[in-house]
């Protein structure tokens, strides 16, 4: 009985690694997508607050969505957010980072959502215990594969501004 055990136990040996190292590959997912989230929403609030905010105070600068085309414009922060995106994207391999909305502004083209975001913005706007954040898996054993949603709440310049701008929705 003894020698069966042992066997059955080195056998199982390689299961016991793969789960090992598929829940640590999991968990490596998850804080990665969390900190990626978190490094964004924290400079898009600076900047809303500390950029956006104080220059359309006063000034000759601008903060507009077609800041390229506009000398002494800069981005607004919806455009840094999407623009950081697809440099990340382009940069980080196996990173991927998307700004979207299901109301756009009427230059923009509209974003593809996936079932899933479009499951999330539903949560998001009418879950009277809406969360914080949603996470969806998928992939295999050799492809594993997280997408993290959040909410983007506007602060008060960003409201005034998509209150009063033509092109917004």
């Amino acid at each position: 009985w003894l020698f069966a055990t042992v066997t059955i136990g080195l056998l199982m040996l390689p299961v016991a690694v793969w789960l090992d190292l598929n829940s640590m590959s999991h968990h490596n997912l998850h804080r990665q997508a969390t900190s990626l989230n978190t490094l964004m929403s924290g400079f898009r609030g600076y900047y809303a607050e500390n950029v956006t905010g104080r220059i359309t105070q006063g000034g000759t600068t601008s903060a507009l969505h077609n800041y390229h085309n506009i000398d002494g414009a800069i981005p607004i922060p919806a455009t840094l957010s999407i623009e950081m995106g697809d440099i990340i994207t382009e940069k980080l391999r196996g990173v991927g980072y998307r700004f979207v909305s299901d109301f756009p502004f009427t230059n923009r083209p509209a974003h593809e959502l996936s079932e899933f975001e479009q499951h999330a913005l539903y949560q998001f706007r009418n879950a009277a215990d809406a969360p914080e954040m949603m996470i969806h898996e998928t992939g295999n054993l050799l492809d594993h594969q997280m997408m993290l949603v959040t909410p983007v709440t506007m602060s008060e310049s960003c409201v005034s501004c998509h209150n009063t701008h033509a092109l917004s929705p």
